[in-house]
């Protein structure tokens, strides 16, 4: 299996497996830069007067005051019309939706679920509307059985669970075209003028039993039940209250052009603190945006800038806002805008790596530089564990566990340790084969075949061996996602096994099946007997174990939390929960060859394919992928590790078998990354190492 050295053919296709695989972190990478520029939610704005007198809910909107109508937005097509209104009183929010539709196809069960087939309006609203540290969302369904309602997946913003089903009423009336949903919800606050909340739709529209229902937004972007920044705003005014237009434009101070612009800003009320929008800039920076009269400010909420093609960040410093009047029918033109950003605390990096100079171990100098650097990259929670000599030197967590809660991090704290996951799965592996349990060269198939890709000859060619060093020809995900494996559908390689470097957590997955095929056990107990027992590790899981739910991080894009699911089905590609104490013990374990024959522990670290350039971490010019781990050659040894990333998560595990040392990175947050190259200087590179990696 050792490829060191490689045809010609093989060598371009290997090009070609790197190039794909950069594409897909390419792809990572602009979809963190789409969540990073809408975190200030979706940059759609309504507006709700006061209701003087009480509306009834009573399938009739005559009685609705004078109100503004709001289309919901469509793609085509001509038999689908729909807008809707909000008013309020002091304790109630009234939000209205007439759609105009030729079909109107009610559900055959009473299963209530987001697969229900039915044509139906599903309202989002965030009470909390926090604008700095997140909030939740509650999600109605109105349907002809009334309306249900459901709080966002673990969302453990306490405030909106003070709306209960007894607070929500919602009547639906068709009369020949139209279908009308009325709601009344009793906030969980007092209303009032000059305050805003987050407030979306989706309309499901179904013209036949065998298709999935058709969905329309009002603002943009999908998971509005869980990212409160994929709301729009309604501003709630007075009975009677006038507006004007402003207009403007953002740039940089210092003029630079490849840096990227947000593709929205803050709009807050300088007497309302609580009343506060977005708007979004067109590609040079310009915005237009209709308010109600009054004093404003404008900002970025996102403190945290790209250039494009490299990888880096720089913050913004959002001290730089200026202030403006609306005037009532005025067009308001704004002096321009031009955002300054911080400065970047390398000086504090010491000129070598920590690790690498006489010096004693610094604990106080890590937590000035980590401090620093937490801020400057924008991460809420932080957990670093450092190994020294073969001995844990340094363990501590800095910053929250949830910005919306404000819980501080815990050395109990469980983080989605992401793709670090993997290489705890092929240590297991390696315990198996060590035993004779399972044979790296034998076909996979001969052991448990995946039916998905069976029609494809090359998939008897694939082998243990071949999945732990990403040498299978098969993509990350067959079908975007882990599990999906169960859907009975083709899958299709990319390229031939043994050919050259394809990154798969999909043949993991099938890995993870083979093992529980020859084991007889369940993929959790086989790694608690191969790898907890092992190591001593008694702080992690593959599923959100019962013993810490209570204890997991919440993944967040910038300050803002992602109110995912948590795992309750094991993946062995990135499902598992780890704290860095217990990342620790595995390193540590490693570095002492610990409970492995010399053979298998040499096999499961040799390198097996080269991969081509993509960023160099500790100073290497040399890449290889072995049968568990990432392998880079550097001025200080090979090092041995794997990063993690599930977009509100990222991680990293590294050790040095030639100096003793290592460390543990986990962050609850997309910008980890970055800290992660930072922790790398200080620990190892030193701040002369300060290149900017860029996309080849």
């Amino acid at each position: 299996m050792n490829k060191s050295t490689m045809s010609t053919h093989q060598k371009n296709e290997q090009r070609l497996s790197t190039v794909s695989m950069i594409v897909k972190l390419l792809l990572v990478m602009i979809l963190g830069l789409l969540f990073l520029n809408v975190e200030a939610h979706s940059g759609k704005t309504c507006y709700a007067h006061f209701a003087q007198s009480p509306i009834s809910i009573d399938r009739n909107l005559t009685d609705w005051p004078q109100a503004g109508q709001y289309n919901i937005q469509r793609a085509g097509g001509t038999d689908f019309q729909a807008y809707f209104m909000v008013n309020y009183n002091e304790q109630t929010l009234y939000v209205a939706m007439a759609v105009t539709d030729d079909i109107h196809l009610k559900a055959q069960n009473s299963v209530r679920n987001w697969d229900r087939k039915e044509d139906r309006h599903i309202l989002f609203l965030d009470f909390d509307h926090s604008l700095h540290r997140g909030s939740g969302v509650i999600t109605l369904f109105g349907d002809q059985n009334g309306g249900t309602l459901e709080y966002a997946p673990n969302n453990w913003d306490p405030f909106h669970h003070a709306v209960t089903e007894d607070d929500v009423n919602v009547v639906i009336k068709r009369v020949g075209k139209v279908t009308t949903y009325e709601w009344s919800i009793d906030a969980p606050i007092a209303l009032r003028p000059f305050l805003s909340l987050g407030i979306d739709h989706y309309v499901h529209d179904l013209d036949n039993r065998s298709d999935e229902p058709d969905y329309y937004e009002w603002g943009t972007g999908g998971f509005k039940d869980r990212l409160p920044f994929r709301l729009g705003d309604v501003m709630l005014l007075p009975a009677d209250h006038d507006f004007g237009k402003v207009s403007g434009q953002m740039g940089w101070e210092d003029q630079k052009k490849d840096r990227v612009l947000p593709t929205k800003v803050v709009i807050q009320s300088d007497d309302y603190e609580l009343m506060w929008t977005t708007v979004e800039l067109d590609s040079a920076g310009r915005f237009t945006k209709k308010l109600p009269s009054g004093f404003y400010r404008i900002f970025p909420l996102v403190k945290t800038a790209t250039t494009a093609n490299q990888w880096d960040i720089e913050r913004i410093n959002k001290a730089k806002g200026i202030f403006f009047a609306v005037k009532s029918g005025v067009e308001n033109e704004l002096p321009a805008y031009t955002m300054a950003l911080s400065k970047k605390p390398d000086y504090l990096i010491p000129v070598k790596g920590m690790l690498n100079s006489d010096h004693p171990f610094d604990k106080e100098a890590v937590d000035v530089v980590v401090q620093a650097f937490k801020d400057y990259c924008q991460i809420p929670g932080v957990s670093l564990a450092v190994i020294q000599n073969g001995k844990l030197v340094y363990e501590k967590q800095y910053g929250t566990s949830n910005t919306t809660t404000n819980q501080p991090l815990s050395a109990s704290t469980r983080f989605e340790i992401a793709s670090v996951s993997k290489p705890i799965f092929a240590y297991a592996v390696h315990r198996l084969a060590d035993r004779g349990v399972i044979d790296l060269e034998k076909p996979l198939h001969e052991y448990k075949e995946f039916k998905s890709i069976s029609h494809d000859p090359r998939h008897k060619l694939l082998t243990a061996g071949l999945v732990l060093s990403h040498q299978t020809g098969m993509p990350n995900w067959l079908w975007n996602r882990p599990r999906d494996w169960e859907n009975g559908e083709k899958g299709e390689f990319i390229g031939d096994p043994e050919s050259g470097f394809f990154y798969s957590g999909e043949m993991y997955e099938y890995l993870m099946r083979v093992v529980e095929e020859i084991t007889g056990k369940t993929i959790e107990k086989v790694i608690e007997e191969e790898v907890y027992a092992v190591f001593g590790m008694n702080e992690s899981g593959y599923t959100a174990k019962a013993s810490f739910r209570h204890h997991i991080a919440v993944g967040h894009l910038h300050n803002l939390p992602m109110y995912w699911n948590v795992h309750e089905d094991p993946w062995v590609a990135g499902s598992m929960y780890a704290t860095a104490l217990d990342l620790s013990r595995f390193a540590l374990g490693l570095l002492r060859r610990k409970g492995l024959s010399q053979n298998q522990f040499n096999q499961m670290l040799t390198p097996q394919v080269e991969i081509d350039h993509w960023v160099f971490n500790y100073g290497g010019d040399k890449q290889y992928w072995s049968l568990g781990f990432e392998v880079e050659d550097s001025p200080y040894g090979r090092f041995h590790h794997h990063d993690g990333s599930n977009g509100d998560f990222e991680s990293r595990l590294a050790i040095n078998l030639e100096k003793n040392y290592g460390y543990v990175l986990l962050t609850n947050n997309g910008n980890g990354e970055y800290l992660d190259r930072i922790i790398q200087r200080l620990l190892f590179t030193g701040r002369s190492d300060n290149a900017t990696p860029v996309f080849d």
